[in-house]
């Protein structure tokens, strides 16, 4: 049985190479390329290609719908392109939502850090420059070098008389207070980037000493 099959392949091949030689010897070409006929792929219609088919001589099985292939590859490169613009619209959705909450969210950073300033502000907390308490004498200015480099700033002086057991801290007659010939009390004056004065009324009997604490405003 194989040798009636390798003859009657032999008598195909051979048929079939003298067919292609007399061809070729006559014309040169018998048409277009065909790359369904190129069974190796290399880009020529060989006797390769013709010896291939010949081997096959006699064989069954499934034909394959060589246009249905191409159309059905065709439709699921399709589908897959289709896929790609839809991913493409929902990335761009989302991104641009993202971009509207990051907008939101600095927009709302941006008003805590301002309501903490406030709150840094309002509590105060240790001050940027503390005198302690300074000894003064009646009619005298004394000058403070707080060196802040700023005037805005937040200013608090008190006032202390130390004649009692317990030291009485106060502000009474806070920026000195006039009753006919006497002055009292204590007021600051002449604030710089770098100081301040302080003066003690010449009549005032409580602010022997002071004390002068400054908080910078953050801008």
């Amino acid at each position: 049985m194989t040798n009636k099959r390798d003859l009657v392949v032999s008598v195909v091949a051979t048929f079939c190479l003298t067919s292609c030689l007399f061809m070729i010897a006559r014309v040169g070409s018998l048409g277009s390329y065909d790359p369904w006929i190129d069974t190796n792929d290399d880009g020529k219609i060989r006797i390769d290609d013709v010896l291939t088919v010949a081997s096959a001589f006699g064989t069954n099985g499934e034909p394959i719908n060589k246009t249905a292939l191409l159309l059905d590859l065709q439709a699921k490169m399709d589908s897959l392109n289709a896929s790609l613009v839809d991913l493409e619209a929902y990335f761009e959705t989302r991104i641009n939502t993202l971009n509207a909450t990051l907008v939101e969210q600095q927009s709302r950073i941006s008003d805590l850090e301002t309501q903490l300033i406030i709150l840094n502000a309002t509590k105060l907390g240790k001050p940027d420059y503390d005198s302690d308490w300074i000894s003064i004498n009646k009619g005298d200015t004394l000058t403070f070098y707080h060196n802040l480099t700023t005037t805005d700033v937040l200013v608090y002086l008190v006032g202390k008389y130390s004649d009692y057991s317990t030291p009485y801290i106060h502000q009474k007659d806070y920026g000195s207070t006039v009753s006919g010939l006497n002055r009292y009390g204590a007021v600051w004056h002449d604030l710089t980037e770098t100081s301040i004065k302080v003066d003690r009324e010449s009549t005032d009997s409580n602010w022997q000493y002071i004390r002068v604490m400054i908080w910078k405003i953050p801008q």
